[in-house]
Protein backbone atom coordinates (compact mmCIF):
# COMPACT_ATOMS: atom_id res chain seq x y z
CA UNK A 1 0.00 0.00 0.00
CA UNK A 2 1.59 3.39 -1.23
CA UNK A 3 1.47 6.22 1.46
CA UNK A 4 -1.14 9.49 0.25
CA UNK A 5 -2.26 12.24 1.63
CA UNK A 6 -5.48 14.05 1.57
CA UNK A 7 -5.74 17.80 0.07
CA UNK A 8 -6.91 20.28 2.76
CA UNK A 9 -5.47 18.99 5.72
CA UNK A 10 -2.28 20.88 7.09
CA UNK A 11 0.90 20.45 5.02
CA UNK A 12 -0.64 19.00 1.51
CA UNK A 13 1.39 21.44 -0.82
CA UNK A 14 4.36 20.61 0.89
CA UNK A 15 3.40 16.72 0.75
CA UNK A 16 2.13 17.39 -3.20
CA UNK A 17 5.44 19.28 -3.78
CA UNK A 18 7.43 16.10 -2.65
CA UNK A 19 5.45 13.58 -4.94
CA UNK A 20 3.11 12.12 -2.36
CA UNK A 21 0.01 11.61 -4.00
CA UNK A 22 -2.91 13.57 -2.92
CA UNK A 23 -6.26 12.48 -1.82
CA UNK A 24 -9.77 14.43 -2.92
CA UNK A 25 -12.65 14.33 -1.57
CA UNK A 26 -15.96 15.89 -4.00
CA UNK A 27 -19.46 15.22 -2.78
CA UNK A 28 -21.57 15.47 -5.79
CA UNK A 29 -25.47 16.43 -5.48
CA UNK A 30 -28.13 16.16 -8.33
CA UNK A 31 -30.31 19.03 -9.31
CA UNK A 32 -33.91 17.49 -10.34
CA UNK A 33 -35.69 20.08 -11.25
CA UNK A 34 -32.37 21.71 -13.33
CA UNK A 35 -31.71 17.99 -14.61
CA UNK A 36 -27.65 18.45 -13.67
CA UNK A 37 -25.40 17.06 -11.22
CA UNK A 38 -23.05 19.66 -9.34
CA UNK A 39 -19.93 20.25 -6.46
CA UNK A 40 -22.32 20.37 -3.40
CA UNK A 41 -18.25 20.55 -1.60
CA UNK A 42 -14.98 19.54 -2.27
CA UNK A 43 -11.47 19.15 0.21
CA UNK A 44 -9.90 21.88 -2.14
CA UNK A 45 -12.20 25.06 -2.70
CA UNK A 46 -12.64 26.52 -5.99
CA UNK A 47 -14.44 23.66 -7.77
CA UNK A 48 -17.50 25.29 -9.01
CA UNK A 49 -19.05 23.09 -11.95
CA UNK A 50 -21.90 21.57 -13.21
CA UNK A 51 -22.70 18.87 -15.85
CA UNK A 52 -25.62 16.65 -17.83
CA UNK A 53 -23.87 13.76 -16.93
CA UNK A 54 -22.00 12.12 -14.04
CA UNK A 55 -19.24 11.46 -16.64
CA UNK A 56 -18.89 14.99 -18.03
CA UNK A 57 -18.78 16.32 -13.84
CA UNK A 58 -15.91 14.08 -13.43
CA UNK A 59 -14.21 15.61 -16.42
CA UNK A 60 -15.09 18.99 -15.62
CA UNK A 61 -13.63 18.28 -12.07
CA UNK A 62 -10.53 16.84 -13.24
CA UNK A 63 -10.30 20.02 -15.22
CA UNK A 64 -10.83 22.31 -12.33
CA UNK A 65 -8.44 20.45 -9.63
CA UNK A 66 -5.83 20.88 -12.78
CA UNK A 67 -6.02 24.42 -13.08
CA UNK A 68 -6.28 24.85 -9.08
CA UNK A 69 -3.45 22.96 -7.88
CA UNK A 70 -1.49 24.81 -10.82
CA UNK A 71 -2.17 28.32 -8.77
CA UNK A 72 -1.77 26.37 -5.40
CA UNK A 73 1.69 24.44 -6.63
CA UNK A 74 3.13 26.20 -9.21
CA UNK A 75 5.31 23.50 -10.44
CA UNK A 76 2.82 20.03 -10.89
CA UNK A 77 4.88 17.53 -12.73
CA UNK A 78 5.34 15.89 -9.41
CA UNK A 79 1.69 16.14 -8.44
CA UNK A 80 -0.44 12.86 -8.67
CA UNK A 81 -3.98 13.00 -7.14
CA UNK A 82 -6.88 10.93 -7.16
CA UNK A 83 -10.51 11.46 -6.64
CA UNK A 84 -13.19 9.96 -4.71
CA UNK A 85 -16.72 11.30 -5.88
CA UNK A 86 -19.89 10.39 -3.73
CA UNK A 87 -22.88 11.19 -4.70
CA UNK A 88 -25.19 12.89 -2.37
CA UNK A 89 -29.08 12.27 -2.35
Amino acid sequence: MSFSYRIGKPFWKWFAKRGVTLRLRVGVGYDAEAKCYYVAWSDLPGINTDADTLEELKKNIQECVELLLEDYISDTSNVHASMRVPVLN
